[in-house]
Order: structure tokens, then C-alpha cells, then sequence
């Protein structure tokens, strides 16, 4: 949406990570609103695999997305789209997933959501 915002097509109303973006700086962050500080609920992109992929293949993916998340270019056009880059190690990324997993789980006991059919 990033895209649109700065042609002057859309108009930004909040961004949902804690801190504002820096490819929109004019766009406040939903936890400078007053009763919602703290609120952080960014967007996120990994990749994943069938759980019985083997240990190897799983490194291999991994060795390459960092690298190809390393070029300049790629980096550039993630960013001027919004996006941060966070290249990690699969450890790290597993353990990032797990903890989100744990926020929303949170989210959904507390709220009382059901899903509904």
C-alpha cells in the first residue's frame, strides 16, 4: 500500500509495527495513539517447509535466502516497498514463529474469538 500512499492515491492512517516506517515517516505508528501504546502487530513474510524436509535441504534454503536477501538490489526493492529485511538463522526464525504463535494465541483466549462457519 506504501506504493499508493506516497503517489497520493491512498491515505495512511497508521502503520501497525511499534515504530513509524522510515519509507513514510508522516504515517504514525498505531502505539503513539493514546490507549493503544505498546500496540505492535507487524506483518511478516518467511519461508517455510514440510516438516519432514531433511536438516540439510532445510540449510540449503536457508544459505540462499540470505544471501539473495543480501543483494543490494533485492534489499533496495524490499525496502522502498516497506518491508524490513531480517535475514536469521532457522533457529532464530523458529523461535520468532513460536513466540507470535504464543501472541496470537493470547489474542484469540482473551478476545473470545471463535471462528465461525
Amino acid at each position: 500500500a506504501i506504493v499508493h500512499v506516497n503517489a497520493g492515491k491512498m491515505n495512511g492512517i497508521g502503520v501497525t509495527s511499534k515504530k513509524r516506517m522510515a519509507v513514510a515517516p508522516t504515517i504514525p505508528s498505531l502505539s503513539e495513539t493514546p490507549g493503544m501504546e505498546g500496540y505492535e502487530y507487524p506483518v511478516w513474510v518467511g519461508l517455510f517447509a514440510p516438516a519432514q524436509t531433511p536438516a540439510p535441504i532445510l540449510d540449503r534454503l536457508n544459505k540462499e535466502t540470505v544471501a539473495i536477501l543480501a543483494m543490494p538490489e533485492i534489499r533496495a526493492n524490499l525496502e522502498k516497498s516497506g518491508m524490513t529485511v531480517s535475514a536469521e538463522s532457522r533457529a532464530d526464525f523458529t523461535a520468532f514463529v513460536h513466540s507470535e504463535s504464543k501472541k496470537y494465541e493470547k489474542v484469540i483466549r482473551e478476545g473470545n474469538i471463535k471462528l465461525s462457519e
